[in-house]
């Protein structure tokens, strides 16, 4: 089964993250402890390192997206899969992903009562 890479929690505090940039590209091979992405918490900026080795499939946020802690962001293939057994995966991924609430809509300003 491929590996699904998510927003991780890279502080206490952390509950979204802004993908700075991607360090590899699809189709790449990465190891263990390499330099995956450049990610901005609400403290600092930090690399993430991957977790996993196999060669990186799809990247699911482009550069500059803010998403919650959890989102999934990436998908490594792993040794001995398949593009359609990785794809299969992914679009069932993706299509049970839960969906970020809408933002609430701004309404009339409060009315000050004496």
């Amino acid at each position: 089964m491929p590996k699904q890479i998510r927003m991780p929690k890279l502080s206490d505090t952390m509950e979204e993250g802004t993908l700075i940039a991607w360090r590899k590209s699809p189709g790449d091979a990465i190891r263990r402890g390499e330099i995956l992405a450049d990610i901005e918490t609400d403290k600092a900026d930090m690399e993430f390192e991957s977790y996993t080795e196999g060669t990186i499939h799809s990247f699911l946020i482009e550069p500059g997206a803010c998403v919650p802690v959890g989102t999934l962001i990436a998908v490594i293939q792993l040794a001995g899969e398949t593009a359609e057994q990785v794809e299969t995966e992914v679009s069932g991924a993706v299509s049970s992903a839960p969906r970020p609430a809408p933002a609430p809509v701004a309404g009339p300003a409060p009315v000050a009562m004496p």
